[in-house]
């Protein structure tokens, strides 16, 4: 008696534990396309919100692993957040499974951006694949309906303006995909050839859980800028694009061989928008900056040392700055 019992009991609370799982699905079920709506609103802002579309998409994507639309969208947004590799079975899912199809219905886009996805996974290989196909399609008729520059635009921050200017006609396209091709030969070379070296971690008062690079230092090796992305950037702002916040530049000195806590330069050098130090004069009296106040790419700006201040930053003349993204120095 006491067993049939305790197995009638067993059986309640397995049936009980189904009958949930299947309501919370059939909720969820009802709720996708509602899902879908929000994330879709979401990237039509003029800056989108990709991280939460990603967590609106996902929850659809439950009850329709197999909807090829949905898995293009959530791949799409994830290229667009720091986890971009996370984009690769989404992608590979529409790819593989409807190769033919596929490109009728979102381009020849698509290869794009899954060529973009493996080179990011180091699967070199597969990129350039993927590369190749997609130089092979593109066709004036695609970029008359601008499947490519759209596509490409809402990938990679950096060539947004290409996308729509430098990178508007086909040739300029094809020697753009033939670049990434490039990029992922040297890659694989690279990464078959290793170097040893010792990496030794400089200290919590440089390093924090938030990203710190870009480092540049004095000829005297006495004080060190470097751009780094913490809670404490000035604005308190978090970019659109990747949900990360904004770039301030920092400094740290060097006193009896140990560097003191890094402060942020602060205003007038940093402001509520990226701002990231790229080179320094020998004599460490001008700093070299990036800045992206415009969200179209970025300028190179440069700074004057004022005592233990800097000066407003200022931009590069035209002929230097362009509708282009500037990201980097190099001087003599």
């Amino acid at each position: 008696m006491a067993t049939s019992l305790c197995l009638r009991g067993r059986l309640f609370f397995l049936f009980q534990f189904i009958l949930s799982i299947t309501l919370a699905t059939a909720q969820n079920q009802n709720q996708a396309p509602e899902f879908i709506k929000k994330a879709d609103k979401l990237l039509e802002e003029n800056l989108p919100d990709f991280n939460q579309a990603i967590d609106l998409y996902l929850k659809a994507y439950k009850t329709a692993p197999k909807d090829h639309d949905l898995n293009f969208k959530i791949g799409l947004c994830y290229l667009n957040t720091h986890d971009k590799t996370a984009a690769v079975p989404y992608l590979e899912k529409i790819v593989n499974s409807f190769p033919a199809s596929s490109e009728s219905v979102w381009g020849s886009g698509i290869h794009y951006l899954l060529a973009r996805a493996y080179q990011l996974n180091f699967e070199f290989d597969k990129a350039i694949s993927e590369y190749i196909k997609y130089n092979k399609s593109l066709s004036v008729e695609e970029l008359v309906k601008k499947k490519v520059p759209r596509l490409i635009a809402r990938v990679i921050k950096e060539e947004r303006s290409f996308a729509y200017t430098k990178y508007s006609k086909v040739t300029n396209l094809k020697q753009m995909i033939s670049k990434k091709i490039q990029e992922c030969k040297n890659a694989k070379k690279l990464v078959e050839n290793p170097v040893d070296v010792i990496i030794e971690n400089i200290g919590t008062n440089i390093n924090t859980p938030y990203p710190e690079y870009g480092p540049v230092i004095t000829a005297d090796e006495s004080v060190l800028y470097f751009t780094s992305r913490r809670e404490s950037t000035t604005g308190g702002g978090i970019a659109y694009d990747d949900g990360m916040y904004y770039e301030d530049i920092y400094v740290s000195i060097n006193k009896d061989g140990n560097w003191t806590r890094a402060i942020s330069l602060g205003a007038p050098v940093c402001t509520e928008y990226h701002e990231s130090v790229i080179g320094l004069s020998a004599d460490g009296q001008q700093m070299f900056i990036f800045k992206d106040e415009n969200l179209d790419g970025g300028d190179l700006y440069i700074s004057r040392a004022d005592g233990l201040k800097w000066t407003t930053p200022k931009s590069f003349p035209e002929g230097i700055n362009s509708n282009y993204g500037e990201k980097s120095v190099t001087i003599s």
